[in-house]
């Protein structure tokens, strides 16, 4: 997930204001008034629903649901859950309606489960996540205007010659975008030097990148950067990455998790606890057998959320598909937040594919967002200069032509001399961990870097 200042698409000035000073207060609220606030915004959202939102006018017909039976949060369990591959199949009919359509932007999942699926979001939605990051950067310093780098796949992809182009910098929002394709050893104190340019004090990354980058930064032997704080989104978190990050830059991590689905955010406060953001959406805890959740000592739960501000393309009681650990102590967070906490989130892993020169790319997969005719796909290197890619294609959609253009996109990366084999499969021809999870990256290659993988 990425967020980027661009204020022309944050046209709510009011909305924003709102939202941060609501959430601000839930944050030190009791749990009664946190399910008010939450049961009025669902009960708005599921009344949309059943007027204007194919998919749920159906399901709530088929299952006799009518808006007025929710008497409480506890009643949205009379709805049945929505899962990844009924939103894969319905998605077109998810989408209001009404409302928006002349100012509504589509987002595309990530890929680290390798669907592509479109997500459609309102300006209120966009406000929403804006507010989000605000607050959240807020807990680490940040103030809007203050010299904030971020190391970026998804702006430098669709470029022609994406290693060509180290950085953008955006003088109105003094934000410095890093490409995370040139991370590599010769190139580290390059990067240090363009954070010093522009004195940076707070960096936004996924882990993998920002930790690879760290271990380099080490063996050039820099640490205790001095920055005020590091802020980690779109995995997770391990604890030896943390303690190299912490290290280097001599400041404390914040991490984060959300999905671009937009119906759950967790955030971590000062004091190291993870918060359920109960403004963003509402989030429930589903326990798992045993079996299901790994048969460890501990419970696992299964993380749905519901959506409470975009209607324009409303999810109800969401399965995120990944399973957490909730804090059930009831000790109060020195910080002062009264929301909910997650001890542990147990979310995907992701190789990371490293090419013949050592350029390592945490992100690879969204290649495929850029291709028309791609239901899923996945990459797969057997040694530094071998790849093979799984494609499951859209019906008639995917042909000789968006091969081309695939092969094309993957060469600016991994080399025109690397062997790169693609192979059009379905569901069942895709490899998959020993957990039975789907993997849209996975590697062979092995660097002292590496998470370790299931």
């Amino acid at each position: 997930m990425s967020l980027h200042f661009k204020i022309s698409k944050y046209l709510l000035p009011y909305r924003i204001l709102q939202f941060k000073r609501k959430w601000k207060a839930l944050e030190h609220s009791d749990p009664e008034s946190v399910s008010r606030y939450q049961f009025e915004k669902i009960r708005q959202v599921l009344k949309h629903c059943q007027r204007h939102v194919p998919y749920y006018r159906e399901l709530f017909q088929e299952h006799n649901i009518h808006p007025q039976d929710i008497q409480c949060l506890q009643d949205l369990q009379k709805i049945p859950e929505l899962s990844k591959d009924i939103l894969r199949q319905q998605q077109e009919r998810m989408v209001s309606e009404k409302g928006w359509h002349f100012l509504r932007e589509q987002l595309l999942t990530s890929g680290t489960t390798g669907d592509k699926i479109s997500i459609w979001v309102n300006p209120v939605a966009r406000a929403q996540e804006f507010v989000r990051y605000w607050l959240f950067f807020q807990r680490g310093g940040y103030r809007i205007g203050k010299p904030f780098a971020e190391f970026s796949s998804d702006f430098f992809i669709d470029q022609d010659d994406p290693l060509q182009v180290l950085f953008h910098r955006n003088p109105i929002t003094n934000q410095l975008l890093l490409n995370t394709s040139y991370i590599c050893q010769e190139n580290a104190l390059q990067y240090l030097d363009l954070m010093r340019k522009n004195k940076v004090l707070f960096i936004k990354s996924r882990p993998s990148s920002l930790y690879i980058f760290s271990q380099y930064l080490q063996e050039q032997g820099a640490r205790d950067l001095g920055l005020q704080c590091v802020f980690t989104i779109g995995e997770p978190l391990h604890v030896h990455q943390r303690e190299v990050i912490e290290k280097i830059f001599g400041c404390n991590v914040l991490d984060f998790y959300g999905h671009m689905e937009r119906v759950v955010a967790l955030s971590e406060c000062t004091h190291g606890r993870m918060h359920v953001d109960e403004g963003y959406g509402f989030v429930e805890f589903q326990e798992v057998t045993d079996a299901a959740s790994g048969n460890d000592d501990c419970k696992k739960f299964r993380l749905l959320g519901t959506t409470m501000h975009n209607c324009l393309m409303p999810f109800i009681r969401y399965d995120t598909g990944d399973l957490v650990e909730p804090d059930d102590s009831k000790v109060p967070c020195p910080c002062g937040n009264r929301s909910r906490i997650v001890k542990q989130i147990y979310g995907r892993t992701e190789d990371v594919i490293t090419s013949q020169d050592g350029v390592t790319y945490p992100a690879l997969f969204l290649v495929f967002n850029m291709i028309n005719g791609i239901k899923m796909g996945q990459i797969i290197q057997d040694d530094l200069i071998s790849f093979r890619v799984n494609v499951y294609p859209e019906r008639e959609l995917f042909d000789a032509v968006q091969e081309k253009e695939l092969l094309y996109h993957l060469r600016k990366y991994l080399g025109q001399n690397a062997s790169i084999s693609i192979h059009i499969v379905d569901v069942r021809g895709f490899e998959y961990g020993s957990s039975g999870k789907f993997r849209s990256v996975i590697s062979f290659v092995r660097n002292s870097w590496a998470c370790p993988t299931d």
